[in-house]
């Protein structure tokens, strides 16, 4: 699904990319499903922390399409066969079922995704399309209706089932959309941006100089990801301490910040500024020594103490911000 087809409108999820290139899910990511004891109807649907059953007679089959910016692309659920939308090394902007596409052709796709802005967790919302109209599916010859579920898991997260039906039969396919939806569970995640799962550097505090007359210190923090996966923060909340005592207040954006979302996964590693007034500056009258910087990330249960590599002061009363190079 090409991403103006798949995303136009909807504001819960980040949204869909067409396009191939090299790397795959991990392997305990992938789709399985399995025939129910004593419900021979319908079948359990696996992904990430996703379980959902669906009919008998689909099909779920994940591609391992790669995953572009803050979204990552799921199976796919369908009942028609399904082939791989970016076989034969094209754009996989193509739909997964042939084409022209007959009556009573369903198929949807799972994705999850970094949020732009911050959501309510434990939401959901579903939209129906009874005329897409090219907004989100792709054409395959016939005109087509639109399904989508999202469901909010965490305030920077959350999943999405977006569906593509002909208009022939529409009332029974929504109907059966919105059964699949209904049973869908999500469990905790299992990879938790923690400092259990991370390694955080401090560079040496050194002037910051972005413009205008302000005399600021910085330091460049980078923290490399280990295990798991975490999702970039808007605003990390950063302390400035001294010997473990927190100094200051806690920071705040920047408003030079370039808000940004992505998601980084283990190997990878992504930077941040601190920044702040010295003590030293001519309009202080009240500084505390600095020697480490307490940071702390959404969707993280502990803290991590960064040691400063020499010491530093810091202006009592002004403010501490975090920004993101340029």
């Amino acid at each position: 699904m090409r991403i103006a087809q798949a995303v136009a409108g909807v504001s819960v999820v980040a949204g869909l990319v067409g396009g191939c290139s090299s790397g795959h899910l991990p392997p305990h990511q992938a789709a399985r499903a399995t025939v129910q004891r004593g419900a021979p109807a319908s079948r359990t649907g696996h992904w990430q922390q996703v379980s959902f059953q669906y009919p008998a007679t689909w099909t779920l089959r994940d591609f391992k399409t790669p995953s572009f910016g803050p979204v990552t692309l799921g199976p796919f659920l369908a009942d028609r066969p399904l082939h791989d939308p970016c076989a034969n090394g094209n754009a996989c902007g193509g739909p997964p079922i042939s084409v022209p596409a007959t009556a009573g052709t369903v198929w949807a796709q799972w994705t999850t995704s970094v949020l732009e802005t911050p959501g309510k967790p434990g939401t959901s919302k579903i939209t129906v399309r009874n005329s897409d109209d090219g907004q989100m599916c792709p054409d395959v010859g016939t005109p087509l209706g639109s399904f989508t579920a999202d469901w909010t898991t965490e305030p920077t997260r959350a999943y999405r089932l977006q569906a593509c039906y002909t208009r022939a039969d529409a009332v029974s396919t929504v109907a059966t959309l919105r059964r699949i939806a209904a049973s869908v569970s999500i469990g905790p995640s299992s990879s938790v941006c923690s400092p259990s799962n991370w390694r955080a550097v401090a560079s040496k505090a050194s002037p910051y100089l972005p413009g205008g007359g302000v005399r600021q210190l910085s330091t460049h923090i980078s923290v490399a990801v280990r295990q798991g996966q975490c999702r970039l923060p808007f605003v990390p909340t950063v302390q400035l301490v001294n010997r473990g005592r927190p100094v200051g207040s806690p920071s705040v954006l920047s408003p030079l910040a370039t808000r940004t979302t992505r998601l980084v996964k283990a190997g990878e590693t992504f930077q941040f500024l601190v920044v702040w007034t010295p003590g030293s500056d001519a309009r202080c009258r009240s500084a505390s020594t600095v020697t480490a910087v307490r940071i702390e990330l959404p969707g993280s249960q502990k803290r991590a103490t960064v040691t400063l590599p020499a010491q530093s002061t810091l202006c009592r009363l002004d403010t501490v911000y975090v920004t993101y190079p340029r």
